[in-house]
């Protein structure tokens, strides 16, 4: 199963409490990289801090900048957990990020700069992909 954006929107309230987007089912590839159409101003989701890609199975997304970009800012920086567990993948589009140090109970950090951070649950494979 393939999935994007294309067509799909998803517009939570902008609010301090975490906003979750679940993929439930098998072998999905979800395509969240571009949130935001080709030819648009106006982003198909905005406001999901949160991505489970747990599912009943072994699920892919792929993520960019633009990703990041739409979660809502608490205190000034923009930050997208994923969650899943092992045989789940991230991949990461296009971006120039830095592994971090820091620990996060449970999560590998990257940041983007100093205003977008990526978590992803640490069972996750994640790649660099163009």
């Amino acid at each position: 199963h393939t999935s994007s954006t294309a067509g799909l929107k998803i517009n939570s309230a902008k609010s301090t409490t975490t906003d979750t987007l679940v993929l439930d089912g098998a072998q999905m590839s979800f395509d969240f990289s571009a949130p935001t159409p080709v030819g648009s101003t106006t982003p198909n989701i905005t406001s999901i801090e949160k991505v489970d890609i747990k599912g009943s199975g072994d699920n892919t997304i792929r993520l960019s900048l633009d990703s990041l970009m739409q979660a809502d800012a608490v205190g000034g920086v923009h930050k997208l957990f994923i969650d899943g567990d092992s045989g789940d993948v991230v991949n990461i589009a296009n971006a120039n990020i830095t592994a971090d140090t820091t620990t996060v109970s449970g999560y590998h950090r990257y940041v983007f700069d100093s205003t977008h951070e990526l978590l992803i649950q640490n069972a996750i494979t994640t790649n660099f992909v163009s």
